[in-house]
């Protein structure tokens, strides 16, 4: 498993231990090595093969490798929830008697504070923190791919807004300062707006499967143009959002080729690293043959 770090996570840290304490910093710490290590502890016990890790201002997240995912059924409710209940669980480790005999005054109250943060946060209903995870293992049987991911990623806008809302309110009316509740809001905003990209192409059966069971009916067709190093993973939330799509693909000596969305999701179930100019070698349609790709 590789685990990768970045640049907002060392920031948020740096912020932390800068503007609060080296407590404050070391309790931040410790509560996501608790929660990433619940995590993977859950995914091994089941049988899942996590790829990467990285780490983020909020949490960890998690890559399946190929071919497997703990994000549905009740699989993906344990790991999910397998973050939140760790810090729990330390939580109430840390109010024993003995440990705190043991740690400064201090040190408990910004471990206890770091931990109660990370469990807080990641239950919310949103994407992709863990509620929203929960939420989307069971509601996967459910309700449509596609509007699930689409609902849950706006509510973790939605909740980035309202983080950096409050930092700002601080800021402002009270004095106090929080930078680490912008950064949190600002890379939650980010990453919830990028994330259901990601999620539709992992879910890319259901979303192909939703598609064929839409009623027929006359559709505007957008068109897109992808430059060949373009990945085709790339393309799943237009095709999404846009409904019939085509795509044209135009290389170095300006010859077109198109692609119907189809044939691009196609592609993405045979190879899922396929990228635009992979799929204009493995098709002999140019300029001429438009009307065989749209057949």
């Amino acid at each position: 498993m590789r685990v990768k770090v970045r640049p907002s996570f060392l920031l948020y840290l740096s912020c932390v231990a800068l503007l609060a304490s080296g407590y404050a910093c070391l309790g931040a710490i410790l509560a996501l090595l608790v929660h990433e290590t619940a995590h993977l502890a859950v995914s091994r016990l089941l049988g899942e093969r996590i790829e990467t890790l990285e780490l983020t201002p909020f949490g960890g997240v998690m890559t399946c490798a190929s071919g497997s995912s703990a994000l549905k059924g009740v699989r993906g409710l344990a790991v999910a929830a397998a973050g939140p209940a760790g810090n729990y669980l330390a939580m109430m480790l840390l109010t024993r008697a003995e440990i705190r005999a043991v740690l400064p005054q201090e040190a408990l109250r910004q471990m206890l504070l770091a931990h109660a943060a990370m469990l807080t946060i990641n239950l919310l209903p949103a994407l992709p923190l863990d509620g929203g995870r929960m939420v989307f293992s069971l509601g996967y049987y459910v309700f449509g791919v596609s509007g699930l991911i689409a609902l849950l990623t706006a509510m973790g806008m939605a909740a980035g807004v309202c983080f950096i809302g409050l930092g700002i309110y601080g800021a402002v009316q009270l004095g106090m300062l929080n930078v680490s509740l912008l950064i949190v809001g600002a890379y939650l905003l980010i990453c919830a707006a990028t994330s259901r990209r990601t999620l539709l192409a992992e879910n890319l059966y259901a979303v192909i499967q939703e598609r064929q069971e839409r009623p027929r009916r006359i559709a505007r067709m957008h068109l897109y143009t992808v430059p060949q190093t373009a990945r085709l993973i790339t393309l799943v939330e237009p095709i999404e959002r846009s409904g019939a799509s085509l795509f044209c693909v135009e290389d170095a000596q300006g010859k077109r080729q198109f692609f119907t969305d189809s044939q691009v999701l196609a592609a993405l179930l045979a190879r899922p690293q396929t990228t635009a100019k992979d799929l204009a070698a493995g098709f002999a349609c140019g300029d001429g043959d438009k009307d065989d790709a749209l057949r």
